[in-house]
């Protein structure tokens, strides 16, 4: 078979979630596997990976816009340049009898003729609660693969066939433990909160509560500060929600916070895509990222910020926030992390309980597993049947 995986995105957050099952079906052989990626961040980072596992990878550069200065000016208001891709790459995904993604974007490409018979995989990126991850669109793939359970529970009630779904586990924890990063804190005995923020004007904290936060923990002193917000929120100088069309207008952070003595600001690097933080942080503080799961791999104290007047809720979609208590707007911001502290023990239950529904772990790494069930739900002879047809 020839199994195709695509990176085409503007960052590259997603690339550890479906490159080290690529990496694993090379290994294995018997398979022409091959790769394709979009911009050069997304390639250095797919190299990087690759060299944790001691493989040196090829990709295909694919075809960008023809429209130049053009699509750098709508990319700032909507995904111009990855719809792009999608729209000048055809003979590539032609060539292919599956294709791996991780997003669903890609499902785009069903509407040309020439690939209606590609099977389409979706290797989930993030593992978190927010509705749009399990959208009925979702039904559009050949194949979902999934990181634990309440994942699966969720895409049954959203629709989902049973038998187009697997659950492989998390593939982004088959990479090794990241070491400590180099953080020029000025007291690095200090506790060091991460603050994560979300880019959706319609769930985030950024726009309403994340210059008090940032204000609050500079002034404080007490603490050391990670700034590592999703790597989208800044990308565009206005983001928009798509669960309920919402547009807010970005403002980054002023420039003396930033350069706090116990602020450590990441918009892009590489530590913001390795889990290097949620491992390496004391305290969480976040709103809807899914990496608050990842941080949950270590219960540790956890606080989200409710910018939007949610509350205390049984909401699927606000699960997570059974992990710690919440602060909203006008709250004491201090006071809310030193009892987010000081609470820890009431919610290290409910943290485990949610880590253990969200990933199902065991001594297989997850991305055997994923190639597993990629390859024993598309035999050769049935793809290339229907191909011809």
């Amino acid at each position: 078979m020839r199994i195709g995986f695509l990176f085409n995105h503007d960052q590259p957050h997603q690339v550890a979630h479906s490159l080290p099952i690529a990496l694993e079906l090379i290994r294995r052989g018997g398979h022409q596997v091959k790769l394709a990626h979009s911009n050069s961040a997304i390639k250095a980072e797919m190299d990087r990976i690759a060299a944790l596992y001691g493989m040196k990878i090829a990709s295909r550069r694919l075809k960008g816009s023809r429209l130049g200065p053009l699509n750098a000016v709508a990319d700032k208001l909507w995904p111009s340049r990855r719809l792009a891709v999608l729209g000048r790459n055809y003979d590539w995904f032609e060539s292919l009898d599956i294709l791996v993604v991780t997003e669903k974007t890609s499902l785009r490409i069903r509407k040309k003729n020439g690939v209606s018979n590609l099977k389409i995989v979706h290797a989930r990126h993030g593992a978190g609660d927010r509705a749009i991850g399990f959208s009925p669109d979702s039904r559009g793939f050949d194949l979902s693969l999934l990181a634990g359970p309440k994942i699966k529970e969720r895409y049954l009630e959203a629709g989902v066939p049973g038998d187009r779904m697997a659950t492989t586990g998390y593939v982004k924890f088959d990479l090794p433990d990241p070491p400590r990063p180099e953080m020029k804190f000025a007291d690095p005995s200090k506790p060091t909160i991460l603050y994560n923020p979300h880019p959706s004007p319609l769930l985030s904290s950024w726009y309403e509560m994340g210059n008090a936060i940032l204000e609050a923990i500079v002034k404080d002193g007490r603490y050391n500060l990670i700034f590592a917000p999703h790597a989208m929120l800044f990308q565009r100088p206005i983001q928009a929600s798509l669960e309920k069309f919402t547009l807010s207008r970005v403002r980054r952070p002023r420039a003396e916070l930033l350069n706090a003595p116990n602020v450590h600001a990441d918009f892009g690097g590489p530590h913001l895509f390795d889990m290097s933080y949620t491992t390496h942080c004391d305290i969480y503080l976040g709103d809807v990222s899914s990496q608050v799961y990842e941080f949950l791999r270590h219960p540790r104290p956890a606080l989200f910020a409710d910018a939007h007047g949610v509350g205390r809720t049984d909401d699927v979609n606000f699960r997570h926030w059974q992990a710690g208590p919440l602060v909203q707007p006008g709250d004491d911001i201090i006071a809310a992390i030193d009892h987010a502290v000081a609470s820890h023990d009431q919610y290290r239950a409910a943290q485990e309980y949610l880590f253990a529904r969200t990933f199902d772990v065991t001594h297989e790494s997850a991305a055997k597993r994923a190639a597993d069930a990629i390859l024993s739900r598309f035999e050769a002879k049935e793809v290339r049947a229907e191909r011809a047809a």
